[in-house]
């Protein structure tokens, strides 16, 4: 996805026995005005989820590091963060493909108008038989999604949703929420062959 200037893109990397072949998720950031350094900002994201949404990952699931890369692509500078913060979430945990699935909202209609995310770590008594959540575990991972979205824009930068050349939509879009689905997601390419 081409980065343009003003904006930079965030990678959550997660580690663990519960992603052996490791995850990643990604958002866009809207960075204008004087945006703190890379590496300032990685820290910061990587804080923001280690505060919040992580306390609803099994422990066999780790935050291990934030990458953020300033646009432009082409000469924007780039810094990782490293740590580890396990989920705090105590249970056994469903097999690695099993996501929590966040949709990221816009006032955009339209496919270019949203995205989603696929957070490994889903405890096991959180699923039923059929894939559905406990309500009470979507509620707990809403207000940890919503804790993480004040904790963003605390950090002056707010999440976006960065475009393919070619899309309908060329200028970044503003995320208005995450959402998370009361039925789980399940990802082939998280199990091992």
């Amino acid at each position: 996805m081409p980065i343009p200037e003003g904006y930079a893109q965030a990678t959550w990397q997660f580690q663990g026995f519960g992603v052996p072949l490791g995850a990643v998720i990604t958002a866009g950031l809207d960075i204008g005005g004087a945006p703190p350094t890379p590496l300032e900002l990685a820290e910061g994201l990587f804080d923001a989820f280690a505060g919040s949404v992580i306390n609803q990952l099994t422990p066999t699931v780790a935050l291990t590091g934030v990458r953020v890369k300033f646009g432009p692509d082409a000469t924007g500078p780039a810094a990782d963060f490293n740590g580890n913060a396990p989920g705090l979430n105590s249970g056994e945990q469903t097999s690695p493909n099993v996501a929590f699935l966040v949709r990221k909202l816009t006032a955009q209609g339209g496919r270019s108008g949203r995205g989603r995310w696929y957070i490994p770590g889903v405890r096991e008594t959180s699923v039923n038989s059929a894939g559905d959540l406990q309500s009470g575990s979507v509620t707990f991972m809403q207000d940890e999604l919503d804790n993480f979205l004040i904790a963003v824009g605390a950090l002056n930068t707010n999440l976006v949703i960065l475009h393919q050349p070619g899309a309908p939509l060329t200028t970044p879009t503003p995320l208005t929420a995450l959402q998370c689905d009361s039925r789980v997601a399940t990802q082939r390419r998280r199990l091992r062959r």
